[in-house]
């Protein structure tokens, strides 16, 4: 069944960030997503943030939609892009 996306296309982290990308996984009982943002380097998130990067930023209606509100943020850097799409 189709859903609108987390992030909405006015939202501030698809003007700022290099690139975005929401997943989902519906499992039996519930529906997960996850967000992955691209950034330039950790300056560029910290200046989105106005503070600590890894600090979670709830917005305003998470705990209505959330099963449970996100503890920490995942930084990851990448070691592979190859993306040979077939």
């Amino acid at each position: 069944m189709p859903t609108k996306p987390i992030c909405s296309p006015r939202a501030p982290l698809l003007k700022t960030a290099l690139g975005v990308q929401q997943l989902r996984e519906d499992r039996d009982e519930e529906t997960w997503f996850t967000t992955i943002s691209y950034w330039a380097d950790i300056n560029a998130m910290t200046a989105f943030t106005k503070g600590e990067p890894t600090k979670v930023h709830h917005l305003a209606r998470d705990a209505e939609f959330l099963i449970e509100l996100p503890e920490r943020i995942e930084i990851h850097r990448i070691l592979i892009d190859e993306q040979g799409l077939r």
